[in-house]
């Protein structure tokens, strides 16, 4: 029996649909950090592209996450490296909010 490993090997990859950011250019480190971050939204959209509620709130297990609990984490990790890291802001984290608001935001895309 071959394994997925053997079969892959040789293979083109698949064509990326969002280009990743030209790393060869010279860039500081503020303008690639952002470009990796468009790269990085743009791919995860259109991998959720045509997607039904029904699919974005699948679980592969009980204890997994949904796609749209996946992109709700995704919206929280961009906002604190924009408003946190970046612009140096206060900005209350999901530890810091009551933990029953928190359970009940991520049990919405579940």
């Amino acid at each position: 029996m071959t394994s997925d490993r053997e079969k892959s090997v040789g293979e083109v990859p698949p064509e990326l649909r969002v280009p990743r950011p030209d790393e060869t250019a010279p860039a500081d480190e503020i303008t690639m950090a952002r470009a990796w971050l468009v790269h990085l939204r743009k791919s995860a959209m259109s991998k959720l592209d045509g997607l039904d509620d029904r699919q974005l709130r699948w679980q592969p297990a009980a204890t997994a996450n949904s796609l749209g609990a996946i992109v709700v984490h995704l919206g929280y990790a961009e906002r604190l490296w924009l408003r946190v890291i970046f612009n140096g802001e206060q900005m209350a984290m999901p530890s810091e909010l009551s933990r029953n608001c928190w359970a009940t935001r991520m049990r919405a895309w579940r």
